[in-house]
């Protein structure tokens, strides 16, 4: 994913601020392709911490997360900064890691 500049003329519909497509292998974290992020952790079954390679102007507004997400999947956040952003995903209510793909995207 890359942006670099508005989506649509005279909305205001703000820029990308970091992206980041990865997946758990059972011991680290790969991470396959990325936008403005410089690692992400995990902490626990299906819960990350992205750090950002540049100090955004002002914290996140938006944060969505998808991981080929079925009916009874979801994606929360906990914390955002100008620095970094912790999230979970879970599945049946429960936490998951996915080994295929996950992703999130902050605008």
């Amino acid at each position: 994913m890359n942006a670099t500049s508005y989506l649509c003329s005279g909305i205001g519909f703000p820029l990308l601020k970091a992206a980041a497509k990865f997946y758990y292998n059972g011991s680290t974290v790969v991470i396959n392709s990325s936008f403005n992020v410089g690692s992400i952790t995990r902490f626990g079954a299906g819960g990350y911490i992205a750090t950002f390679t540049s100090t955004l102007s002002a914290t996140p507004i938006i944060v969505t997360g998808f991981h080929n997400m079925g009916s009874y999947d979801m994606f929360q956040y906990f914390s955002e900064s100008t620095t970094s952003v912790s999230f979970q995903f879970w599945s049946n209510a429960s936490p998951i890691d996915n080994a295929n793909s996950m992703s999130f995207v902050i605008f």
